[in-house]
C-alpha cells in the first residue's frame, strides 16, 4: 500500500537567504520544515529538514553552487494550499498530503513531488532494490600503469539507511537525460536506475542532473552517493534516493532542454573555456620518452605539415615515478630544463632548454599528475582567510606546481589515481569523512588548480580530468580517462552541462573521424606509438587529413566554445538536444551535431538525416532528409560528415598550430536556402576579459529568393575589438549570378568554380564596416 509522509501545515515564515534570494517555509507538525528559496522565474530551490533551520551544504560552503541570487518578483498566495508564482514557474504546496505540484506559469503541468515516508513500505522497497543493484562490495585493480598500487574496497550500500527519496510523477511521454557517465548503455535514461558515485572505470564522472524533454530538469544537491530511479522502480514516477534524511534539490524549467542546460550552468558555474591553442591537437608521447624522443615528435610533425599545438609527458617527466608528493622534480637524466649548474634556474623560463625549444617549434608544454590529497584544507583556508580565522599551517598541494609554471608549463593533465579511490580511513582536514568528501573532492581538485593557476598568471589553463561532481565543468576539461573511444560519455556529459569531454583510445582510421569531431582533441601514446608517421600510408593521409580540417575549422569550433562557456550549449551535440520532437533520435549514440550546421556520423554506417536537405561533405552531393540511409564512406575518411542546407561557416586556411591573434583573412562559406545566420564570436584566446563582455560577435545573415541571393556582415558587438580583417566570401549557387555587386555597387572582381559551383570573392571587413554582397540570378 502506497504510503507517503503526511504531515499538516500550521506556519508559514518568510525569510530572506544570505545571496538575497527570498525563503518560504513551512512548518509541520512531526518537526519536519519544508523550505523553497525562490532564486529566479525559472530556478527553485526545495528542502525538507528535522531542523528550522538546515546544515550549511558543503558545495555551498565552498562555493561551487551561486550564492548572489538576485531577489525575484513573484506572487504568494497564502490559504489552505500555499502558491508560489514568478513569470515561469507556479508552487502549489499541499497541505494535506504534503505534495508539491509543479506547474508552468500557464497552468501545464510538469510534476508533482512528494516525499514518502523513510520507514514506509515504498521506500524500504526502492532501497532493497537499490542494495541488489550497488551494494555489491568489490575491490578493483591498480590504477593502469602504476604496477605497485591497488586500489580500495568501494563503498557498500547499507540495507539499513535512513534516507528519504524524492518522488516525481512523471508524463508518459517524456524522456530524460544527463547524469554525466553514470550510463554507459544509453543517452536517454528513462527505464534506467543511475548511481551518482566517481568510481574508477565504472563511474567515473557522475553528475547528479537530469531534465526532460519536456523542459525541466533536477539538481539533487548531496555529495554522498545518491541515485536516480527514472521509471524503473515506477514507470510512472522518478525518485531520487539519498543517504541522509535531508532532502536539497533544484528545480529547473524552461522552454526547453537547452534553456534547463542554462540553469544548470547557472547554478553550478558556466563551462569552462580553455585557452584558444587548446582546441587545436594535443599529443602525448609514450611514457619511455626522454626529450630527444619529444623533440622527434615535435619536429616530424612540423616537417610532415600536421597541425599542433599541444604535448604533454606523462610520468616519466619526474624524478620519482608516480610521485604523489609536493617535492617532485624533473627527472634530468630524460629533460634538461634549466642549466645544471645553476640551481637557481629552476624556476625560471630558459629559452634554450626543453621547453623554450618546445615553444620556439609553437609548442604548449603540459605535465601529467597524481594527486592524493586533502582538498578541504585549501578550501578552510581560503575561508578564513577571508573571516582573518586562523590558517590551518598545512602544504596546499598546487602551490608547487608554480614552479613548472614559472619554467614556461602551459597545463596539466590531471590522473585518477588516487582521486577516483574511496578513502574510508580518511578524516578530513573540515571535520567529514570521505563518506560526504569523496564526490566533492572531484570538483575541489580542479578548482583548486586552475584558481592557483589563475591568480598566479592571469591566464587560462589547459587542465583536463576524467572524474566529475556538480561544478566540475566550471574548472575543467574532461576526458572519457581509461575507459576508451565511448561516445556515449560524451553525449551523456553534453546532457549533463559539462561539454568539455574528449575521447581516449587507439586512434584508427574510422576512429580518427571521431577523435577530430570532439569538442577537443588528444591523441595518448603513453603506451603505445600512435605517431602517424609510423603507421601505413592510409592511416597517415586520413591523419594528416583530419588535423588539417579540424584547424581549418578552429574559428568555427572556438566560436561554438565561447558560446558554450556562456550558455552550455555544447559544441558537440547529441541529437535529441537538438531535434527533441523526433522520437528517432531518442537514444541514438553514432551521430551528433557537431556546432550549428554540421552532421557527424560516428562508428557506424548508418544515419539518420533529419527534416530538410544536406550536403555531404567529402563528395558534394545533396541528399534529402527526413529518413535513415546506409552511407558508404570514402576512403580514407572515417565517417559520415553533411552540412545543413542554409549553414554559414567561417573558417581558416589550416595552419601548423594556432595563434591567439585574430584571422587576417576569413573564408565564410555559405549555403542559401532561404534566410539564415551565424554569429561569429571570438576573444583575445588567453585571458578571463570574456568573462566581462570583451568578445567580438559578427553576425553573418543570408537570404535567397527567386531572384537574388543577399550576403550581410555586421558587427554587433565589439567588447573585443578586430581592428582589420578581410573575408573570403564562397557562395554556394547552382548558376553563374548575372551580376555581383558589394554595397550597393556592382562589382567585377570575383569568380565561379564550375565544378563546386561557387562564387568566390575578397572583402575588406575591418570592424567598424558593415558589408552586403548581392548575387542577381
Amino acid at each position: 500500500m502506497r504510503k507517503l509522509l503526511i504531515i499538516a501545515l500550521f506556519t508559514i515564515s518568510q525569510l530572506y537567504s544570505a545571496s538575497g534570494a527570498e525563503i518560504k517555509r513551512f512548518e509541520f507538525k512531526d518537526g519536519l520544515n519544508l523550505s523553497i528559496e525562490i532564486c529566479s522565474d525559472k530556478i527553485i530551490r526545495i528542502k525538507l529538514d528535522k531542523e528550522k533551520v538546515p546544515k550549511e551544504n558543503l558545495l555551498d560552503r565552498y562555493g561551487i553552487l551561486k550564492g548572489d541570487w538576485e531577489k525575484t518578483n513573484f506572487v504568494f498566495k497564502d490559504g489552505k494550499q500555499p502558491m508560489i508564482l514568478t513569470r515561469d514557474i507556479k508552487v502549489i504546496v499541499n497541505t494535506q498530503n504534503a505534495t508539491l505540484t509543479i506547474q508552468k506559469a500557464n497552468g501545464m503541468q510538469i510534476t508533482q513531488i512528494a516525499f514518502p515516508d523513510s520507514n514506509g513500505d515504498i521506500s524500504t522497497r526502492i532501497y532493497a532494490s537499490l542494495t541488489k543493484s550497488f551494494g555489491a562490495s568489490k575491490t578493483g585493480g591498480g590504477i593502469i600503469g602504476d604496477a605497485n598500487y591497488t586500489t580500495k574496497t568501494d563503498s557498500v550500500l547499507s540495507t539499513n539507511i535512513n534516507g528519504r527519496c524524492i518522488e516525481f510523477a512523471l508524463n508518459s511521454s517524456e524522456r530524460f537525460y544527463g547524469g554525466g557517465s553514470t550510463s554507459r548503455k544509453n543517452i536517454q535514461h528513462r527505464g534506467e536506475v543511475l548511481s551518482m558515485n566517481a568510481k574508477y572505470q565504472k563511474t567515473d564522472a557522475p553528475i547528479p542532473f537530469v531534465m526532460s524533454s519536456n523542459g525541466w530538469g533536477i539538481l539533487n544537491n548531496e555529495t554522498v552517493e545518491n541515485f536516480f530511479d527514472i521509471g524503473s522502480f515506477d514507470a510512472n514516477k522518478m525518485f531520487v534516493c539519498n543517504q541522509n534524511y535531508l532532502v536539497d534539490f533544484y528545480l529547473i524549467v524552461g522552454e526547453d532542454m537547452p534553456a534547463i542546460l542554462d540553469g544548470y550552468t547557472t547554478i553550478s558555474g558556466k563551462p569552462y573555456l580553455l585557452p584558444k591553442w587548446a582546441y587545436g591537437q594535443s599529443f602525448g608521447g609514450n611514457m619511455k620518452q626522454d626529450q630527444f624522443g619529444v623533440f622527434d615528435d615535435a619536429l616530424r610533425f612540423r616537417e610532415n605539415k600536421i597541425p599542433i599545438d599541444g604535448y604533454w609527458l606523462e610520468p616519466q617527466w619526474m624524478k620519482k615515478n608516480y610521485d604523489f608528493s609536493t617535492a617532485k622534480e624533473w627527472n634530468d637524466l630524460k629533460f634538461t630544463t634549466y642549466p645544471f649548474w645553476s640551481k637557481e634556474s629552476s624556476r625560471k623560463y630558459c629559452r634554450n632548454y626543453f621547453i623554450g625549444r618546445m615553444n620556439a617549434m609553437g609548442y604548449k608544454l603540459a605535465l601529467w599528475l597524481c594527486i592524493d590529497h586533502d582538498f578541504s584544507i585549501e578550501e578552510e583556508d581560503q575561508i578564513g582567510k577571508l573571516s582573518g580565522a586562523k590558517q590551518s599551517g598545512q602544504e596546499h598541494w598546487f602551490d608547487h606546481l608554480m614552479n613548472f609554471v614559472d619554467q614556461g608549463v602551459a597545463g596539466f593533465k590531471l590522473d585518477p589515481g588516487k582521486t577516483l579511490d574511496p578513502h574510508p580511513d580518511w578524516k578530513y582536514y573540515n571535520g567529514f569523512t570521505d563518506r560526504e568528501m569523496h564526490n566533492l573532492q572531484q570538483v575541489l581538485m580542479p578548482k583548486n588548480l586552475q584558481l592557483t593557476f589563475r591568480n598566479h598568471t592571469g591566464k587560462r589553463a589547459f587542465i583536463h580530468y576524467c572524474g566529475s561532481w556538480t561544478g566540475t565543468q566550471h574548472w575543467s576539461a574532461f576526458t572519457t580517462g581509461d575507459n576508451g573511444l565511448s561516445s556515449i560519455d560524451i553525449l551523456n556529459h553534453s546532457m549533463s552541462g559539462s561539454p568539455l569531454m574528449a575521447p581516449d583510445g587507439d586512434p584508427t582510421v574510422k576512429t580518427l573521424h571521431f577523435i577530430f569531431f570532439s569538442p577537443w582533441v588528444q591523441m595518448n601514446s603513453w603506451a603505445a606509438f600512435l605517431q602517424p608517421w609510423l603507421a601505413d600510408e592510409n592511416y597517415k593521409k586520413a591523419f594528416k587529413d583530419y588535423s588539417d580540417l579540424r584547424y581549418s575549422l578552429i574559428p568555427y569550433i572556438y566560436s561554438a566554445s565561447i558560446n558554450s562557456s556562456l550558455t552550455a550549449m555544447p559544441v558537440l551535440r547529441p541529437m535529441p538536444l537538438v531535434y527533441p520532437n523526433d522520437q528517432r533520435f531518442d537514444n541514438v549514440s553514432n551521430q551528433f551535431m557537431f556546432g550549428d550546421n554540421l552532421l557527424v556520423s560516428v562508428l557506424t554506417d548508418k544515419v539518420i538525416l533529419p527534416e530538410g536537405t544536406w550536403i555531404d561533405y567529402w563528395t558534394g552531393k545533396k541528399l534529402e532528409g527526413n529518413k535513415e540511409i546506409t552511407y558508404n564512406v570514402p576512403e580514407s575518411r572515417g565517417g559520415g560528415l553533411f552540412i545543413k542546407n542554409g549553414a554559414i561557416i567561417p573558417y581558416q586556411k589550416a595552419v601548423q598550430f594556432i595563434d591567439s591573434k585574430s584571422v587576417d583573412t576569413l573564408m565564410v562559406r555559405v549555403y542559401p536556402h532561404k534566410e539564415s545566420k551565424y554569429s561569429l564570436l571570438e576573444d583575445d584566446g588567453i585571458s578571463f576579459d570574456y568573462e566581462k563582455g570583451k568578445i567580438s560577435q559578427t553576425d553573418f545573415i543570408c537570404i535567397a529568393t527567386n531572384s537574388q541571393i543577399t550576403f550581410n556582415i555586421a558587427h554587433s558587438k565589439t567588447g573585443y575589438v578586430i581592428t582589420k580583417r578581410h573575408y573570403q566570401i564562397e557562395i554556394a549557387t547552382d548558376n553563374i549570378p548575372q551580376t555581383v555587386s558589394l554595397n550597393n555597387s556592382p562589382i567585377q572582381d570575383w569568380t565561379y568554380d564550375k565544378v563546386t559551383k561557387t562564387v568566390s570573392l575578397t572583402i575588406d571587413g575591418a570592424s567598424n564596416l558593415k558589408n552586403s554582397v548581392v548575387l542577381a540570378k
